[in-house]
């Protein structure tokens, strides 16, 4: 049997434009997939970035996860566009993660650079705080990186306005974000990453600047939570939180562009609208 046409485009110079997508949470809905897979392919981004959850229980006696829907419903992405994906808690035994992706060891989490910039994926299904392998791997990458630009990705959120996962916001208090996550938040800060991208929740929300626990606009890392790709949305806490400045409730993918000292970042929903914005320049 031959495929169509299928594509790949290696890695641009240091000073050149690139693009590239972020989604989240694709789960078990090839029917949305399907629709933001066509609209991230018709950007045309260099590669796109999965925050993890790919499947809803991808592990190793649920192969038709991958094969029935995942594969399904961004088949015409992934054949065209590179992939990068960390685990979520939906691949925690990584039997088919690593079967599926060819990563740099240990396989779930890793480095790479595209033109100007360095981006740190990690796994958050695992410890991240002070005294952990990925704590003491990403001091030592940030530290030596010279990007002009810095990215992380994990699954789990750092700071997040979820209504019910880390406390019922209804009823009492919430932790509004992942204690592993926070341990390795001040490395984050230390380091000057411009922003950070986990998903998990599946709605969308854009953080304030942050650094020391609160909003600040020179010195703080962009927290975005994109988990909108595919699973049941979610919800919001009933009053707004200090760390937030835009929230939406819907399916919906990141496209972010760079060229230089430039950043430009746009969410789209699964309609191809608009829903929110913004650039940064340094």
């Amino acid at each position: 049997m031959k495929s169509g046409p299928l594509t790949f485009k290696t890695a641009v110079h240091d000073a050149s434009a690139f693009s590239f997508a972020v989604i989240g949470d694709t789960e078990a809905r090839p029917h949305i997939n399907d629709r933001l897979a066509q609209a991230i392919w018709g950007e045309r981004p260099h590669f796109v970035i999965n925050v993890g959850d790919l499947t809803d229980g991808g592990q190793r006696p649920h192969r038709f996860e991958w094969t029935l829907e995942y594969f399904l419903g961004l088949n015409q992405l992934l054949g065209r566009i590179p992939t990068l994906p960390v685990p979520g808690n939906g691949e925690s035994d990584l039997y088919w993660y690593q079967h599926y992706h060819a990563l740099p060891p240990p396989h779930h989490y890793y480095t790479f650079g595209f033109g100007n910039a360095e981006f740190f994926l990690l796994d958050s299904n695992r410890p991240l705080g002070p005294g952990s392998d990925q704590y003491d791997w990403l001091d030592r990458q940030l530290g030596r990186s010279n990007a002009r630009w810095k990215f992380v990705a994990h699954h789990h959120p750092a700071y997040t306005s979820d209504e019910d996962d880390y406390g019922d916001t209804w009823r009492g208090g919430s932790q509004l974000g992942d204690a592993n996550v926070r341990g390795i938040v001040p490395l984050y800060e230390k380091h000057s990453v411009d922003i950070v991208f986990f998903g998990h929740l599946h709605t969308y929300e854009r953080s304030w600047p942050i650094a020391d626990g609160r909003v600040d606009l020179d010195r703080g890392v962009r927290y975005i939570q994109t988990g909108g790709a595919g699973g049941n949305l979610e919800d919001f806490t009933p009053t707004r939180n200090w760390f937030t400045t835009k929230l939406y409730r819907g399916h919906h993918y990141c496209l972010l562009n760079v060229f230089g000292g430039h950043l430009s970042f746009q969410m789209f929903d699964v309609e191809g609208r608009l829903r929110d914005a913004f650039e940064l320049n340094k």
